[in-house]
């Protein structure tokens, strides 16, 4: 997963360095990828470029327009829409919630036509159905440092009191 990416080219960027056959990932032969290294070099890349899914964070304004098309670059599995940091390129406009909801469903329409898959991060029930509505496939319900926050509030409150 990609952040930041805003154009096509560097979308054709992105897919090259995630794939050997075609592409620039650099080798490494001796890593928990290959079984430290049980498997033959070969063989590992044609795994890795089987199972390797190249996904782009659309979470900037000027890579709104070109999603479509960023959707569409041979070897981008999927794109991921960056709410957080599209909400925050609004500073503090009262109306950025109602302009990323606009966004997403923008991009959510681009991946459906360039029928790649959508993924998306709710952060409520609510969100978790309107990703679901434009068609997200992949909702991630937390990051890691959410689940530690979580976690970490969980044990505070069980031990306080």
């Amino acid at each position: 997963m990609v952040p930041h990416v805003n154009s096509v080219e560097k979308a054709r960027a992105v897919a090259q360095s995630c794939r050997y056959a075609g592409g620039s990932r650099g080798f490494a032969g001796l890593t928990r990828a290959s079984t430290w290294g049980s498997v033959n070099g070969v063989q590992h890349m044609a795994m890795q470029d089987r199972q390797a899914a190249c996904i782009v964070m659309i979470e900037d304004q000027d890579a709104i327009e070109h999603a479509g098309a960023i959707a569409r670059v041979d070897g981008i599995d999927a794109l991921f829409i960056g709410r957080g940091d599209l909400t925050a390129s609004f500073g503090n406009d009262p109306d950025a919630a109602r302009k990323v909801a606009e966004i997403s469903t923008k991009v959510a329409a681009a991946a459906r036509e360039a029928d790649v898959p959508l993924l998306m991060l709710p952060t409520s029930r609510d969100d978790f159905e309107f990703a679901k509505g434009l068609g997200a496939s992949a909702l991630l319900l937390s990051s890691d440092h959410g689940f530690i926050r979580t976690a970490a509030a969980k044990a505070i409150n069980d031990f306080s009191g």
